[in-house]
């Protein structure tokens, strides 16, 4: 398949995402294929540049009961592949990796507290003029009246380490592959140990 939509649960959360090439290879074996335009990553970076295609794994193994054989990045520019074989381990670990990054959310959300972390991001950001971190003060910053729908959605946009989340619909996480962070989300703010982004736009959170 190529662009293939695939959906897959996990608790409470509905996990989705678009697989750019879903192949079986000479011998049968089943291989994820993500393409990617930009540089290649030098090699101590790689394997941030795998979470993505790690989750397709997942989606994968749930929908297909079958766990790839392996999961690829393919950058075109030279061309070079970063391959990965899916364990048991790995699988585990982005599971709870989901499950920490969804908790973080709704617990920065129930105590309204979102720590900035400033970066480069910071020069885009609407909200700079109002952020603690610049001296401001947020309780001047225009509000909008926002009624969140119960269950929220974490949709989350594989971006080498950087992940957006967008709550757009009921208790989903969207995993697209992509080589930049889209949407409105800018900078960050940590809580706890997980990041999370400046709401900037109603119902956005970005994570680095």
């Amino acid at each position: 398949g190529l662009e293939l939509r695939m959906e897959a649960t996990l608790g409470s959360l509905r996990l989705r995402g678009i697989i750019d090439r879903l192949e079986l290879g000479p011998d049968g074996e089943l291989i994820v294929t993500d393409y990617k335009t930009g540089k290649v990553p030098g090699v101590n970076y790689e394997q941030g540049k795998l979470g993505g295609v790690q989750f397709y794994a997942y989606l994968c193994e749930q929908m297909l009961g079958r766990r790839p054989d392996r999961v690829q990045l393919l950058y075109l520019s030279e061309p070079v592949a970063i391959v990965h074989e899916p364990t048991d381990q790995s699988i585990r670990g982005l599971t709870m990796r989901a499950k920490a990054i969804w908790t973080a959310v709704e617990r920065a959300c129930e105590r309204e507290d979102f720590r900035p972390k400033p970066s480069r991001l910071c020069n885009v950001c609407s909200f700079k003029q109002w952020c603690p971190a610049f001296g401001g003060d947020p309780l001047q910053a225009p509000r909008r009246e926002h009624v969140a729908a119960r269950g929220t959605v974490l949709s989350i946009a594989e971006a080498g380490d950087d992940l957006l989340l967008d709550t757009a619909s009921p208790e989903t996480i969207d995993l697209a592959g992509g080589d930049a962070v889209g949407g409105n989300s800018v900078g960050g703010n940590s809580v706890g140990g997980d990041s999370v982004g400046d709401v900037a736009s109603a119902g956005d959170l970005s994570l680095v």
